[in-house]
């Protein structure tokens, strides 16, 4: 049995046995029969986040078809279809229930998503749509690095770097923002900054090397007026 469903037995049987019922399962399967529905829809929900957690999406996405259609199509079940959509490279579909979730509660993750798939082909679009994302979780750093990164390569090197300290002060272990802070720097010419940053982080020579091939990449492309390689 593989581990993410022999971990939702087991929160199965959590549940269960916290309820308080006269009857206590005594196996998994006992559990699994005596969970409510709505148990049950929350603990494959798990299961579907942690099959995307390990890169699983056409597992993932076979589960949100089942969880459909236990229990209808709801946006929460949209948004995790887009983000595995996205993930297998099926653009369409997942921008189209990303687009279908713009007017409601999960606008900010749709807003992202799209801004995500844009980027592959307009950036100056792409750029307006995480801006709306960061409009509506100012907090979230995943976001604010994704929208300083389209930033970068559209050469809105200023506003890329506001989006990219925000996102480092948020969330300090996330190597991501920092390691576009150290490309953005050497882009503007400000490499002994970097070069702190390099060595506060203890960076290993291959990635340092790495990040500053990106950067004269990018400066190239810039300066030619080429659209650089969308990939954050």
């Amino acid at each position: 049995m593989h581990a993410p469903v022999t971990r939702v037995l087991v929160l199965v049987v959590a549940l269960v046995a916290t309820a308080a019922c006269v009857n206590s399962p005594k196996t998994a399967d006992d559990a699994v029969r005596a969970a409510t529905p709505r148990d049950n829809a929350r603990l494959q929900t798990e299961l579907i986040s942690e099959l995307m957690s390990q890169g699983q999406y056409y597992a993932a996405l076979a589960n949100i078809e089942d969880v459909e259609r236990r229990n209808g199509v709801t946006p929460q079940s949209t948004l995790l279809r887009a983000h595995c959509l996205r993930q297998t490279e099926s653009w369409a579909a997942a921008e189209a229930s990303y687009r279908t979730l713009l007017g409601g509660a999960l606008a900010a993750q749709a807003h992202h998503g799209l801004g995500l798939i844009l980027a592959r082909r307009d950036l100056a679009s792409a750029v307006q749509h995480l801006q709306q994302s960061v409009r509506l979780q100012p907090t979230n750093a995943t976001a604010r690095n994704d929208l300083g990164y389209a930033q970068m390569l559209t050469g809105a090197l200023d506003e890329a770097r506001l989006q990219f300290e925000t996102a480092r002060q948020l969330a300090p272990q996330d190597a991501k923002a920092r390691n576009n802070l150290i490309v953005l720097l050497h882009v503007m010419g400000q490499s002994d900054q970097a070069a702190e940053l390099e060595n506060s982080a203890k960076l290993p020579t291959a990635l340092r090397q790495q990040l500053r091939r990106q950067a004269a990449e990018l400066t190239e492309a810039l300066l030619a007026g080429q659209r650089p390689n969308s990939a954050s």
